[in-house]
């Protein structure tokens, strides 16, 4: 009978502590309403934020002047501290003299309140994503105060991207404000335990040390990796080595990701947003000239490239660098690509803000010395009455080109930007470079500039191509559709523009893009969008009441053609009334040859930057004693077990008498 009343106890109290924990605690467990700082290592070091094995808990104070963090410095009866900061007070120096405090046990960040006028905020360094391929002394970006690659080390650091969250925690903290010595007060426990450590060499040697049955199930950090996209205008021809640049290509490139200090927070509105929403416009441009048959296949083959992974290290880029040196690009039989068969290379990075309409050429010297090439920029500059500055720094600008240049010293390309020695984006690798700071409803001529932009190198790649095209059609581009891409990833990317293109099985997804790039066995949303985005663009489409759209593929070369099914602008669910694409864009794996070469080193000239296995992170809001509640329960049990020893042992040895 005993046993069966444990047996139903114990069930009860397992039962009912889930349903009790809904009264005592607030968890939020959800890390896109409020990502967490994360750890990375690479081959020399770790960087990023962890709790450590135990989660961090402490009172949550909110600082809003100075003389708050004085507060929170010093011993007290209420310590250690969670704080929640606002932007004004997100600083390098704020975070670290709150990290170094023995009374701060984690650090709460509010990204949704961003007032006007802030100056700059960069966590990148000077000179970002070098990878010691710099020449000179680099400063491109003034601004970075490096606290990207800081090592938190055992102290959290959580972003609040949910008003519900913020409005919790704010009522939380008030309460604190009006506390006495003797009483409760509203406490915090952040939880983001991250396993790896030291580098990437000690973290992958670690698995070496568990159990084989394990090793399926046990990891402590994955390289970081991605998804790049390519496609060209027309099938490259089979039986055909592009192997001189008379019959090279031009690969046009652009950087895929974008990076920040919280994990899920890698907006990129200017870096490089911009840069990808003009390669989209002239991928739109082209595409719509090939299906006009105002353009054919005469001339050298155009090849668009999103490259992932470009935030560290140029993983995407030197992904198919590598692979093109080693004749592993492209994977099609009987298509040869080499390194003196890229024609030109032509990149953009940060383009959104120019001034005066005024743009920088940072070119190799080998296309300093190509006089077609600088012709093609000058007449379509004059054309459209902007301005292209050549400068003989793209061999020391980090870029998509950085790895081509490695394997080709002579390679004929640039990199257009709209700064000369210094970002003109003072929020570089920030969650602030995003839909507000770049000007998206403020800057008038923002979509302007685009455009103008857009135009003029359709024109130049037009020409350096040898592709012929009569003078008088419009080569314009459309800047409602540069309008909606930039709206799309910035703001709501459940937009129309996405639907069309996409199947209608598309993940559901709202509000901006983050475009982190992390551990990504599938294609992220980024890669997603953005290969159907250029797949509608320069691929032939038809209208279809199918699903099943390889009926419609040519058999001219059917091995290079993919096909995909898309809602397009008139899609019906019942009838499936939709678009058929039929086009030459891959997905390609952004993963760095150091995985190839199991070179994890420092002595690796590829990335070596990999992302920790963590804990689901969490925030938890409770209530908690004080100090001096837990001192004085503590005293009082204690004083409580002392008398009833010294009673049982009058008891014991006056037994005899006090029972006669």
């Amino acid at each position: 009978m005993h046993t069966v009343f444990l047996i139903l106890t114990f069930t009860h109290l397992i039962f009912s502590s889930t349903v009790l924990d809904g009264y005592i605690y607030y968890k939020y467990d959800n890390d896109l309403l409020a990502p967490p700082c994360t750890r990375l290592v690479n081959a020399t070091h770790q960087i990023g934020c962890s709790t450590g094995a135990y989660p961090k808990s402490g009172t949550l104070f909110e600082l809003n002047t100075d003389s708050d963090f004085d507060f929170v410095m010093k011993p007290g009866p209420h310590s250690p501290y969670i704080v929640l900061i606002h932007l004004p007070h997100y600083a390098k120096d704020n975070i670290l003299k709150l990290e170094a405090s023995p009374y701060v046990a984690g650090i709460l960040v509010d990204v949704i309140n961003q007032p006007d006028g802030l100056d700059s905020f960069s966590p990148q360094t000077e000179c970002p994503n070098m990878a010691g391929f710099q020449k000179n002394d680099c400063h491109l970006n003034p601004d970075g105060n490096s606290l990207d690659f800081y090592d938190f080390n055992e102290f959290p650091i959580f972003s609040i991207n949910d008003q519900t969250i913020l409005s919790n925690l704010q009522d939380c903290a008030k309460s604190n404000q009006y506390i006495s010595g003797l009483s409760y007060v509203c406490s915090v426990q952040l939880t983001s335990r991250m396993y790896a450590s030291v580098n990437t060499e000690v973290c992958t040697r670690r698995l070496d040390y568990v159990l084989p049955q394990f090793t399926s199930s046990t990891s402590y950090c994955s390289p970081l990796q991605g998804w790049s996209l390519w496609g060209t205008l027309f099938p490259l021809k089979e039986n055909t080595n592009y192997n001189n640049t008379e019959n090279g290509i031009i690969l046009i490139a652009a950087q895929l990701d974008a990076s920040a200090f919280f994990h899920d927070l890698s907006y990129g509105a200017e870096h490089d947003l911009s840069a990808i929403a003009v390669l989209l416009g002239i991928a739109e441009v082209l595409g719509k000239l090939k299906r006009n048959n105002s353009i054919n296949d005469t001339g050298n083959p155009i090849v668009f490239a999103f490259f992932d992974g470009e935030e560290w290290q140029h993983i995407g880029s030197s992904k198919m660098a590598y692979d093109i040196s080693k004749g592993k690009f492209p994977l099609f039989p009987d298509i040869e690509l080499s390194h003196q068969g890229i024609k030109h290379f032509i990149g953009m990075d940060q383009v959104a803000l120019p001034s005066n309409q005024s743009w920088y050429v940072h070119s190799t010297p080998s296309a300093q010395n190509d006089s077609e090439f600088i012709s093609a920029f000058q007449s379509s500059s004059q054309l459209n009455n902007i301005s292209f500055t050549f400068l003989d720094d793209g061999l020391n600008l980090p870029s998509t080109m950085t790895y081509f240049s490695h394997f080709n010293a002579n390679i004929s390309g640039a990199i257009i930007t709209d700064f000369n020695d210094t970002f003109n984006n003072r929020f570089h690798g920030s969650f602030l470079d995003n839909a507000k700071n770049l000007g998206i409803n403020t800057n008038p001529n923002l979509i302007t500039d685009l455009q103008i932009l857009c135009k003029s190198l359709t024109e130049s790649i037009l020409s350096i191509s040898n592709i012929k095209v009569d003078e008088a059609i419009d080569k314009s581009c459309n800047e409602s559709l540069l309008t909606q891409i930039l709206d799309c990833f910035l703001v709501n990317s459940s937009c129309p523009l996405f639907s069309k293109v996409s199947p209608p099985d598309l993940p559901a997804s709202s509000g901006p893009v983050s475009r982190y790039v992390s551990i990504q066995t599938t294609t992220s949303l980024t890669s997603l969008i953005t290969h159907n985005l250029l797949a509608y663009f320069i691929g032939d489409r038809e209208i279809t009441v199918s699903k099943n759209c390889s009926v419609n593929i040519s058999p001219t070369s059917k091995s290079l053609y993919r096909t995909y099914f898309s809602q397009g602008p008139n899609y019906n669910s019942s009838t499936m009334l939709g678009v058929c694409v039929n086009s030459t864009v891959y997905f390609y794996k952004a993963i760095s040859p150091s995985v190839e070469l199991n070179s994890f080193g420092s002595n690796s000239i590829y990335s070596t930057w990999a992302e920790s296995t963590w804990e689901e992170p969490s925030i938890w809001i409770y209530l908690a004693a004080n100090n001096y509640i837990y001192y004085g329960e503590f005293m009082l049990g204690f004083a409580m077990t002392l008398v009833t020893l010294i009673v049982s042992i009058i008891f014991t040895v006056k037994a005899s008498m006090i029972f006669k």
